[in-house]
Formats: structure tokens, sequence, C-alpha cells
């Protein structure tokens, strides 16, 4: 059922900590044999600076990397235990690095039937009536959705986002939801910590996060 309206499903591996932009370039990697002398010729480069690194390798992963912030991508669901297995790669070098947070966040790019169907998602989530005496034609926009302790678990949260679709995907009745696995690391951690937690809890986020999705289409769409 989920495969009828699933259009895009996305994988970013987010850290948070203290990077250096400039190491992290398409040069480096294929040096490290993480990518191909080939791939790294034909990185579409968007910025290298010493404060913001952002490129493509091929058409299938976005890397992003700033003084606090790093972020890996892909849409392309076949590669998405390559760019895992990227990602541990190189912070398999850069393992000293400063890291306080990891997110493991998918994002599934829904498209509805019709208008009525894209009301009627929306309306399920937030009983649209509850705003008819203060609002004319209320619809929903934003929605998130936070899970304080996951597992009970003071260090580890999950945040569900609904909203439309960005429309630069020219999705027709176009729907996003975003599942942030997030992970606080203990002062003084580093990637090394990081890379731990991400080979431990991969496999379970990925099914929890689809079991998600799987839940809001049965409980949201009129099928």
């Amino acid at each position: 059922m989920v495969e009828r309206y699933l259009q895009i499903e996305t994988l970013d591996f987010v850290l948070l900590g203290k990077f250096n932009p400039s190491i992290v370039q398409p040069s480096w990697l294929a040096l490290k044999n993480l990518i191909s002398t080939t791939e790294a010729e034909n990185a579409t480069i968007i910025i290298i600076h010493q404060d913001i690194a952002q490129y493509n390798i091929g058409d299938w992963v976005t890397i992003e990397v700033t003084r606090d912030h790093c972020s890996l991508k892909t849409s392309k669901q076949n590669y998405f235990a390559p760019l895992q297995d990227l990602v541990v790669g190189i912070f398999k070098y850069l393992n000293e690095t400063p890291v306080r947070a990891l997110g493991i966040n998918f994002t599934y790019e829904l498209s509805l039937l019709d208008a009525e169907q894209y009301y009627s998602f929306g309306n399920k989530l937030v009983p649209l009536v509850s705003w008819n005496s203060v609002l004319n034609d209320s619809r929903l926009f934003n929605l998130q959705i936070i899970e304080e302790k996951r597992d009970k678990k003071d260090h580890q949260k999950r945040i569900v986002t609904v909203s439309p679709s960005p429309l630069e995907y020219k999705i027709s009745f176009g729907i996003s939801i975003q599942v942030n696995n997030h992970y606080d690391l203990p002062e003084n951690k580093t990637s090394s910590d990081a890379m731990k937690l991400l080979n431990e809890h991969y496999s379970k986020d990925f099914k929890d996060s689809k079991n998600i999705l799987v839940n809001i289409i049965e409980t949201s769409i009129n099928i």
C-alpha cells in the first residue's frame, strides 16, 4: 500500500559537532579510497571554502560540511547501504572529531490521489473542525510530534514532521513525512562514538521509520 503513494525516499545522516570543511573534499575522499578517482573528478562542486564544503558525488549523494554540521544524503534507496559505508569510512579517518549529536533521518515524499484525499489526510491528523469558529477554510500546514524519551533513554528522541512536499519536487498533492531519529552524545565524545551508535541503531531506525510511515498512511488515508 505504501508503494501506491511513495514517490521519493531520502536518507540523511547528520552529525553536529566541530568539523573542518576544507578537509572533506572529493579529492580527499578518493585519496582515502572512499570514492573512485572518476567520481572525485566528476563531482559537482557547489562551494568549497574553509567554512563550508557542499558538493554532489554523481547522482547519488549530496555532502555538506560546515564548522558545526555535517550531512550526507541520498534519495536513492539502493544507495542507502553505500551511504552508511561512506559516513563510517570518513570518520574512520577523522575519528577524533568532536561530535555532540547524531541524526539518522528518513524523509518520505507522498503523492495523494486528489484534492479531496489531500484535505482528508490533514483533517485526520488534526481535526480541522476545531478551527472553524475562528478560521475560514483551515488547512494543516505543518505538524511535529516528538517522542521525548525513545526506548526510555534520555539521550534518544524521535521527531516526526508532516508538511507539504517541497515545490521543487513538483509532486501532485504532495505530502512530506520526516522521521528524525536523534541521539545526543555526552560531553567529550567523538565521531568514533557516533559511528558506534550509527552502526548499532541504523537497521532498527530504518524499520521503525518505515513503520511510522505505514501507520500514518493507514490511519490518515481513506483506502
